[in-house]
Formats: structure tokens, C-alpha cells, sequence
């Protein structure tokens, strides 16, 4: 049961880094790039930690579920974003009402 709570951690934590990288980067493609780097990367190297932790054990399991959160966590970060400007709210110029 704890493999499947990989996706939404993982998924949470791009997402947040998504929206921190927004700040600096201006283009969603490089946002979206580097949010999935960072937190696969975070992934890949907990898994690496855990190797010496006594009881517990490396998985190249975990690191795929890892990295597939991540990759749901942009797509969701990038999905929630454009809804975001579609319903933007109009501006009344009208003056006249």
C-alpha cells in the first residue's frame, strides 16, 4: 500500500515546484522541464539514501512511481494553469453603466 503513495507525493511536490519555478521562469515549458528534473531527481536520490538505511531497501519500483507522480504533478500544474487563464474574469470598460 505504500508504493501507491508514491504518485501523490511526488505529484504534490512537483507541482509546488511548478509554482515556485514560476517566479524565475518565464516560459511553462522550462518551468514544467525543471519541476520533473527536480523532483525525479529527488526521488532517485531518496531511494539511493534509503539503501543504507538499515530495513529498508532501494526500488527501482519506487523511482518509476516517483517519477511518474512527478510527471502527473506538471501536467496537473500546467492543466490547473490554463483553465486558470480561460476563465479569467472580463474586465467591464463600460463606463457607461
Amino acid at each position: 500500500m505504500q508504493h501507491v503513495l508514491h504518485v501523490p507525493a511526488y505529484a504534490a511536490l512537483a507541482w509546488a515546484w511548478c509554482w515556485a519555478l514560476g517566479a524565475w521562469l518565464r516560459v511553462p515549458a522550462a518551468v514544467a522541464i525543471v519541476a520533473c528534473a527536480i523532483a525525479s531527481a529527488y526521488g532517485v536520490f531518496d531511494e539511493w539514501h534509503q539503501s543504507f538505511v538499515p530495513g529498508r531497501y532501494a526500488s527501482l519500483a519506487d523511482v518509476t512511481l516517483d517519477v511518474a507522480g512527478a510527471v502527473l504533478g506538471v501536467w496537473l500544474a500546467a492543466w490547473i494553469s490554463s483553465r486558470a487563464r480561460i476563465i479569467k474574469p472580463q474586465i467591464n470598460t463600460d463606463t457607461h453603466g
